[in-house]
């Protein structure tokens, strides 16, 4: 048996630590909590004498050491815990209470010292959309027996192996690997399957969890900004040889090491994050087929350059609020553009974006930036050099607040567009020609990304004022 994690469910058990070198256990309560992660709870009586219990860990009395790790025991499995920290500590003269949180919950126990730092051969995520992005066929194909009437007489489904994508990151060899999951219900009298898209990371040595983590937010990231929509992690598994009861060191994991669940408190709040609409998962700027495994690894590079990555982390970081401010999203994007557009090169035409200015101005990087991405715009503004001047306006009003405030239905419809410009924008950063992004700057996902122009019926004019067009009413003469 083994436990899963579920905000709000607690198990009475055993906690094991080390005290002094020696291993002291104590009677406990852990809790899965959605905002904490895995927390325990250990209490004794108050004698105020540590002498008086002798079986009680020093730490659970003032002045004692907190563990850093421990292994909480049950009937139904065994959790470590590593990362622990105090959350609380009382008495009220006759029970004395620590609590605890921890950093990192592991569904196995570890076969090294409970103090010794927790490291993994391997660590799995699941991703809203990658399966999609990815762009591979199911792994799960279902066959109909039917009679002479044409009804059905018989269903057959069968799983199939879908090759692996593999690519270098930094020191890491990344992997996307196509599984499947079952379940039943009503006594085995139903059954489901789903497939199960996985991003999966190795190092030549065993790393700790901060170290795996930090490679999969690279692909979650450029995940959020291909689709425009607040992508979670799911799920996690590692794999170690030290979670494996009775094998030898130095025998390979991928056939000794099966993976176990394991939850991170940086990831916790995502994994029940509200799942992204299907609509928004449709057309992604970029998938993997268009880019290749080496596009991955050109945008892993690019993100390790601190330059880039504080200039588009912010519109990441609103994207993965479930409903963000327009003024928030107005600031992030713009940000952006501004400190891209001031590095970028220049373009033929740029200076009649902003005649009267002898210097760089910002909607001069946004004109770089609609240049360098070649879309279509032409559903939505009359020019290229309007619409720059409307961002720019608009971005200005909001950033300045002696500025009078933008319109609030026309801030709702131009902040898609500035939202769109930054994800190809940074979409160009793997796709080297540029084909495939203006490939999706003149397809319907380009439209379907900025929806607002033609539902208000708006348009943007060449001197980037809002202007209204008339609506077809039938009744022409």
């Amino acid at each position: 048996m083994s436990l899963e994690f579920a905000p709000g469910e607690s198990f009475s058990g055993v906690v094991a630590s080390e005290d002094k070198g020696e291993l002291v256990q104590a009677p406990a309560t852990l809790t899965f909590d959605a905002e904490l992660g895995a927390t325990f709870e250990v209490s004794y009586p108050d004698t105020g004498w540590l002498d008086d219990e002798p079986n009680a860990p020093r730490w659970v009395h003032q002045g004692g050491k907190y563990p850093t790790q421990a292994v909480f025991q049950t009937n139904s499995g065994n959790v470590t815990l590593a990362g622990i920290h105090k959350i609380s500590h009382s008495s009220n003269g006759e029970v004395v209470t620590a609590r605890m949180r921890s950093d990192e919950a592991v569904f196995a126990t570890t076969r090294r010292g409970v103090e010794d730092p927790l490291m993994y051969d391997e660590l799995a995520s699941e991703i809203d959309g990658l399966d999609r992005w990815w762009g591979t066929p199911s792994s799960i194909s279902r066959e109909v027996e039917y009679d002479d009437r044409g009804f059905t007489k018989g269903m057959g489904v069968s799983t199939t192996e879908v090759p692996e994508v593999t690519w270098q990151q930094g020191d890491a060899v990344m992997r996307l690997k196509m599984g499947w999951r079952s379940s039943t219900t009503n006594h085995n009298h139903s059954w489901s399957l789903e497939d199960n898209a996985q991003l999966v990371s190795a190092f030549p040595e065993p790393r700790d969890a901060a170290a795996h983590l930090a490679e999969h937010r690279k692909v979650r990231e450029l995940l959020v900004l291909m689709f425009g929509a607040p992508v979670s992690f799911r799920r996690h598994e590692v794999r170690s040889l030290h979670y494996l009861p009775g094998t030898i060191p130095g025998e390979k994991p991928e056939i000794f090491a099966p993976p176990v669940s394991f939850i991170s408190r940086s990831t916790l709040r995502e994994l029940s994050a509200p799942v992204p609409a299907e609509r928004r998962l449709f057309w992604p700027v970029l998938r993997l087929p268009q880019i290749g495994p080496e596009g991955i690894t050109r945008w892993a590079q690019v993100w390790d350059d601190a330059a880039f990555s504080r200039m588009i982390e912010p519109v990441v970081t609103t994207l993965m609020r479930p409903k963000p401010f327009y003024d928030d999203m107005v600031l992030a994007t713009g940000r952006f553009l501004d400190a891209w557009g001031k590095t970028a090169e220049r373009v033929e035409g740029e200076r009649a974006v902003s005649p009267d200015s002898k210097g760089h101005t910002f909607a001069i990087s946004v004109y770089r930036a609609l240049r360098l991405t070649d879309a279509d715009w032409s559903f939505l503004a009359d020019a290229p050099e309007g619409l720059a001047r409307a961002i720019s306006r608009t971005y200005t009003s909001v950033k300045h607040a002696e500025n009078e405030p933008p319109d609030p239905v026309q801030l709702q419809a131009l902040v898609p567009a500035m939202l769109a410009i930054v994800r190809m924008v940074a979409a160009r950063k793997v796709d080297q020609d540029g084909a495939a992004v203006r490939e999706w700057g003149h397809s319907w996902g380009l439209r379907d990304s900025v929806p607002d122009f033609e539902r208000l019926s708006y348009r943007v004019d060449a001197e980037g004022v809002f202007t209204t067009t008339e609506r077809d009413s039938g009744n022409d003469q």
